[in-house]
């Protein structure tokens, strides 16, 4: 398993392949609580676009992406309507707290792992990685995950991040903002 970020085309349209296998709609409630699932579904202008200048982070055995960690900055905040509270969450809070805690973030937009190569730790292989790759630039990796995700709240509370905020979004679903403090 080698980890790394794209650097090919080809990668980009291998992790549109993976997301759409992952995503919520179209699975049983069954396969959702034992397995996970992604919300949001990129297409390839958009998934391109995040990837400069911080490439997204994935991880490739036998030449075929089979894990994805992607990249999202707050230049990007208005690109997808369903994170948009994210970032106004995150000015908020950095707000109330009359610091700079805040500061110096990106957000970790969307993780998967083909199915058949879960429970091998890459997860937390993809996040290591993308510490190596980020940390010299940002302090702090934020991402939020649906309150209905036990499995992805469950890895990354192991891998090291912490809640800082929950709330219902305008559509009535729990999600839970999660911090992962490089400082």
């Amino acid at each position: 398993m080698t980890f790394t970020t794209v650097s090919e085309s080809r990668h980009l349209d291998e992790i549109l392949k993976l997301q759409k296998r992952n995503l919520r709609f179209g699975r049983t409630e069954e396969d959702i609580r034992r397995e996970g699932f992604v919300t949001c579904e990129h297409n390839l202008d958009l998934l391109s676009e995040m990837n400069s200048p911080y490439p997204h982070v994935i991880a490739i055995e036998k030449e075929r992406v089979v894990a994805y960690a992607l990249t999202l900055l707050s230049t990007m905040r208005n690109s997808i309507a369903v994170l948009e509270p994210i970032f106004e969450i995150i000015d908020k809070l950095s707000l109330e707290s009359n610091t700079n805690s805040m500061d110096c973030y990106f957000v970790m937009g969307q993780v998967c792992i083909d199915k058949a190569f879960r429970g091998q730790k890459i997860f937390y292989g993809l996040y290591n990685h993308m510490k190596a790759v980020m940390s010299p630039h940002f302090k702090i990796c934020i991402t939020e995950i649906s309150s209905y995700n036990k499995r992805s709240l469950k890895a990354h509370a192991n891998q090291g991040f912490k809640t800082v905020h929950k709330y219902i979004s305008s559509d009535g679903h729990p999600w839970e903002i999660v911090a992962w403090d490089w400082s």
